[in-house]
């Protein structure tokens, strides 16, 4: 197994958090910021988050260091991913042929079944997911999280909680100037589009109770 600090990118690196689970991190001009995590489990390798689609070389370098690519059997991609079929070639030129998770409404716009991905849909409710060695990850439908094709994952297991847009952070240092108008028209939008209380409280009581 890798020494996870190892990369051959300077500003990349996974960070172990457990035994079996790394987080790959990116430096940039803000900061450290988290982006996808690998899950071991018995010889398995599930990716959960796919990062930005700029990084997914670095990605995929560093986590064949963990472990060969072809123990790679699910990924979750809890949003859209406009990325996902090249991921795919990319996986299977290594060898690998992993189940992707990935929301009904992302199945539909991309047409992901015609196009042979084998599938774990997320519907309208929980879904569970049991792998070999009996671990279960329980996928929990989020659709008022930026995108309808949100979802949130719980390692139940590990008793860890992967969750992606909801309680995703921002940077704190300071952003060039040039930015200013931009980040302001960004912060507009969000006003419009982030859930109310009356949404997210119903999840987080729902978190409470895993």
């Amino acid at each position: 197994m890798m020494n996870p600090m190892e990369t051959t990118n300077s500003e990349t690196a996974f960070r172990k958090i457990r035994e079996d689970l790394f987080v790959l991190t990116r430096t940039d001009a803000f900061g450290r910021q988290p982006s996808p995590a690998v899950i071991l489990a018995d010889g398995e390798m599930i990716l959960i988050g796919l990062g930005r689609t700029e990084d997914f070389s670095l990605l995929f370098e560093n986590m064949g260091r963990i472990l060969p690519l072809d123990r790679l059997t699910h990924v979750v991609a809890p949003g859209f991913a406009e990325g996902l079929v090249s991921v795919r070639k990319a996986f299977l030129a290594a060898g690998a042929d992993p189940a992707f998770v990935v929301s009904t409404q992302l199945d539909s716009l991309m047409g992901l079944s015609a196009r042979g991905f084998r599938l774990k849909r997320i519907g309208g409710e929980p879904v569970d997911l049991v792998l070999r060695s009996g671990r279960v990850f329980t996928f929990l439908p989020a659709p008022f999280l930026l995108s309808p094709m949100a979802f949130l994952t719980y390692d139940v297991s590990g008793k860890t909680l992967f969750s992606h847009y909801l309680f995703e952070d921002y940077p704190t240092g300071d952003a060039p100037e040039a930015w200013s108008v931009p980040i302001l028209r960004v912060k507009d939008f969000l006003a419009e589009l982030l859930p109310s209380a009356d949404f997210l409280r119903p999840l987080v009581r729902l978190l409470a109770r895993l």
